[in-house]
């Protein structure tokens, strides 16, 4: 096995995946004081739940890049085994030929 075989890509997402807080409902008072309190409450709530998002997608992002490096990586590999399995039998043919005349 590769060391790239054994390189665990989701190994991070345990520790640094932030949840999204839950949405909070903000009940909003009559009084401009309380509004005010509540308007910053539910912003706050919202910047955080932003911030989440944003360090969530980073990181969805990332892994799938690796993920597509990686599984490109692959194709090349296996590429590369088509080509030399075709060049061995078009040489195993070549040889039979020659020693059948």
């Amino acid at each position: 096995m590769d060391n790239e075989d054994d390189f665990d890509m989701y190994g991070d997402l345990g520790s640094t995946v932030a949840s999204a807080p839950e949405p909070s409902t903000v009940t909003v008072t009559s009084s401009s004081r309380g509004a005010g309190a509540a308007a910053s409450i539910a912003s706050a709530a919202l910047i955080e739940e932003n911030d989440a998002l944003k360090r969530n997608i980073s990181i969805l992002w990332r892994t799938a890049k690796a993920e597509l490096n990686r599984k490109d990586k692959e194709i090349d590999k296996l590429n590369a085994r088509i080509r030399e399995l075709e060049q061995n039998y078009q040489n195993n043919n070549n040889n039979n030929n020659n020693d059948a005349t």
